[in-house]
């Protein structure tokens, strides 16, 4: 899966709790991605590899955002 600088990613980790959102800034190559998201107080950019993209796809907790 190849995904554009500038995606937006939609992040569920608790059903209880509202969605966050994130953006790819950076691509590492191979699948792997850095994450970048807000959270009201503070940046938080985590590098997510291939693998940890295709378990949360497929779990539901990622989702593209699309217009």
């Amino acid at each position: 899966m190849k995904l554009p600088i500038g995606q937006l990613i939609k992040i569920t980790i608790e059903e209880a709790r509202d969605p966050l959102l994130a953006v790819i800034t950076k691509d590492f190559g191979e699948g792997s991605y850095e994450l970048t998201r807000f959270t009201g107080v503070k940046i938080i950019k985590s590098v997510v590899t291939h693998e940890e993209f295709l378990h949360n796809f497929s779990s539901g907790y990622y989702k593209l955002v699309v217009d």
